[in-house]
């Protein structure tokens, strides 16, 4: 039986016993049909058969724990016999290590990264159609490069590829709130944004379109953690105001805690406040990311 069978054979004890049990009961029969042949009845033959074989608990049992404790001694042995000829040869030895350890250390990275980004199922509603349109500067040879307002604008305008379009920027705020200020990380984003990432509040709601135009007063929404962490919980906050870079912005929804949403960032926007949607003639305004 190969190394690798008898090393299954130890998280399949139910199916070892079947199959021992099924291989003396072949011995059996096949020593019981021998005594047949040599002109014994076929009470004796059996009777002597089993009486050759001894007791079968027995036998059975000693089987299974021969071949469980060969597989261990085997394993043990080698592992023993390596460690004796790496101490011989520390020079050697020691290099080696090393080496194997930031070999297995780089590829289970790569593989995290290639888990999180390629094999893993993004935490999204219908993720398998979402996809991320950039803008390519050929001349420049870069292949994804953030897109101007007005080019949104027409993409969204023009499009007869997909479902729905929407726009992300990324942000950094000065949050004032209680005894001192904190940078925080923010998004300012379409409010179709909202539905298609399946991001649900809470508390009070997300955007509307309309609020993507100039005119409106400035809302936000909150992230779970912020929430909670600045706020206390507070479930009066839905109609106050948070101050964001010495601006007024009324809070408008706090999201629910298991909502996610990442662009390849590192951490969950803590708040959400919506994109201006106001096309720039010389193209030169908004780093924007589509989806």
């Amino acid at each position: 039986m190969s190394l690798i069978r008898r090393i299954l054979n130890l998280q399949h004890r139910k199916r070892l016993d079947a199959e021992i049990q099924a291989e003396l009961k072949s011995h059996i029969e096949m020593a019981a049909e021998d005594g047949i042949r040599r002109g014994m009845s076929e009470e004796e033959a059996r009777r002597e058969a089993v009486l050759r074989f001894g007791n079968a608990g027995l036998v059975h049992e000693s089987v299974a724990r021969e071949d469980m404790f060969l597989s261990l001694n085997s394993i043990c042995s080698d592992a023993l016999y390596a460690f004796r000829q790496l101490r011989r040869t520390p020079a050697f030895s020691i290099p080696a290590v090393l080496t194997l350890a930031i070999g297995i250390g780089a590829s289970t990275a790569v593989f995290s990264l290639v888990q999180a980004f390629l094999l893993r199922p993004l935490p999204y509603p219908d993720a398998s159609r979402l996809v991320m349109v950039w803008e390519q500067l050929r001349v420049f040879g870069i292949d994804r490069f953030p897109a101007p307002v007005a080019d949104f604008l027409d993409y969204k305008n023009e499009n007869r590829v997909f479902e729905d379009m929407g726009a992300v920027e990324d942000a950094h705020f000065v949050l004032r709130s209680g005894d001192y200020p904190e940078r925080i990380f923010a998004v300012r984003t379409t409010a179709n944004i909202f539905p298609m990432m399946g991001l649900h509040t809470v508390l009070g709601r997300t955007f509307s379109a309309a609020e993507n135009q100039l005119g409106y007063a400035n809302v936000a929404v909150l992230s779970y953690p912020l929430w909670e962490e600045r706020f206390g919980f507070d479930r009066t906050i839905i109609g106050k105001d948070i101050v964001l870079d010495g601006k007024n912005y009324r809070v408008v929804g706090v999201l629910a805690r298991n909502a996610r949403f990442s662009l390849g960032y590192p951490q969950m926007p803590d708040v959400w406040v919506p994109l201006p949607l106001v096309a720039d003639p010389a193209r030169n305004t908004g780093q924007l990311q589509r989806l």
